[in-house]
């Protein structure tokens, strides 16, 4: 398995390394300082899982994710999953409440 971590902060992706470097060898990791969707190209292809927690402030953050072409980076029968505050989700999407955190997934 392996698993990207993207953040625009880089004391955070030094924390998720310190947290999983235990882990090593279980699972391969690495960390890409950058903002979506401007860094996907830089994931590479063949995702089984994409999970976004974005700030629930930023709106305008889902308009790109929505319509995004999921198929150039998560592999066949791989899922995109979105963590939101109540954004609405084209029905391609299914949705799912938790309170108030709403979860969006795609299956590609």
């Amino acid at each position: 398995s392996r698993a990207v971590f993207v953040d625009r902060s880089q004391v955070n992706l030094r924390l998720i390394t310190r947290f999983l470097k235990p882990m090593e060898g279980e699972f391969t990791f690495s960390t890409v300082k950058g903002k979506l969707p401007g860094v996907l190209p830089q994931l590479g292809q063949g995702a089984d899982i994409v999970f976004m927690d974005p700030p629930y402030s930023s709106a305008c953050i889902y308009s790109w994710i929505k319509d995004y072409d999921w198929s150039s980076i998560v592999s066949p029968r791989g899922v995109v999953i979105a963590e939101s505050g109540g954004e609405d989700f084209p029905e391609r999407w299914s949705s799912r409440r938790y309170g108030d955190t709403h979860i969006h997934i795609l299956e590609v």
